[in-house]
């Protein structure tokens, strides 16, 4: 089991600045996060290859009908695996519902399921709302730090100015969608990197989770501008390869928690009782 401890540095209002167990742990380990078990090696191989071989062909100016069969069935094969994993923990199978929901989403923005008129994109753009919140409810731990701020902030004002720029072009039924969903992948992105700085998490896995919640931010940035912004339309193939590979990232990090054995023990607040991952 591994433990992590918390440590505090007295603050200008007492005893309320963190100091990051996970840059401690990665200051005497910095190779920590990456070995690998076996299925998780398997798992970051196959799909680093897939990543390769859908950006070539995006580069490539392969036909769409081809690569589409290279976009959402990788992320439909990274729940099954989830499944196959038999997740244990109660951030397991969220984790695990997570990729669920962001199958069912990138499934309706490709068209694998087919709804009449914009309704795809609605439901597209829903489902993984859904999906990030259930990461949200998955890693909120503890009360947020101050050392967190920056951090939050630089996602916010990302998402800020990205709605700036789509702004003039978002369709009427489309502008209150976009605002609320820019508010969820910012909670998002600031809980994946909130793991590094409250202590819950190993090491290893505060390192996925956070890396994986900030290509999965930039991800979705790039769809946004894909999707309503003129000058994307039709989307370069550089960016379009971009987003493919961060999106599969992204999901492959929060899979190898869900592969992760035998599954780890959050180190516990004074007086709360420890929990499963």
């Amino acid at each position: 089991m591994e433990q992590v401890s918390l440590t505090r540095v007295a603050g200008s209002q007492g005893w309320d600045r963190p100091v990051s167990p996970v840059t401690k742990e990665l200051a005497r380990d910095p190779l920590g996060p990456f070995p690998l078990q076996r299925g998780q090696r398997a798992t970051v191989a196959v799909f680093g290859v897939v990543a390769v071989v859908v950006a070539v062909l995006v580069l490539a100016g392969a036909p769409e009908g081809v690569v589409r069969w290279l976009k959402t069935p990788p992320i439909a094969a990274l729940f099954v695996l989830a499944l196959i994993a038999r997740p244990r923990t109660p951030t397991q199978v969220l984790l695990t519902a997570a990729l669920l929901f962001s199958t069912l989403g990138d499934a309706f923005l490709v068209g694998f399921v087919a709804l009449p008129g914009g309704a795809g994109r609605l439901a597209g753009i829903g489902t993984f709302a859904v999906a990030y919140l259930v990461l949200v409810a998955t890693f909120w731990r503890g009360r947020p730090r101050r050392v967190e701020a920056r951090p939050a902030l630089g996602y916010a004002a990302v998402a800020l100015v990205l709605c700036v720029v789509i702004w003039p072009f978002l369709p009427g039924a489309m502008v209150i969608p976009v605002v609320v969903f820019a508010v969820i992948i910012v909670l998002m992105g600031w809980t994946t990197v909130s793991t590094v700085f409250r202590g819950a998490f190993p090491a290893r896995v505060a390192v996925w989770v956070a890396t994986g919640g900030a290509l999965i931010f930039a991800n979705d940035a790039m769809v946004a501008l894909h999707m309503f912004h003129p000058a994307f339309d039709p989307p370069p193939a550089v960016t379009e390869a971009f987003i493919r590979s961060t999106y599969l990232a992204g999901w492959v990090l929060m899979l190898l928690v869900v592969q992760l054995r035998p599954p780890v023990r959050p180190v516990p607040a004074a007086g709360q009782p420890s929990r499963l991952v």
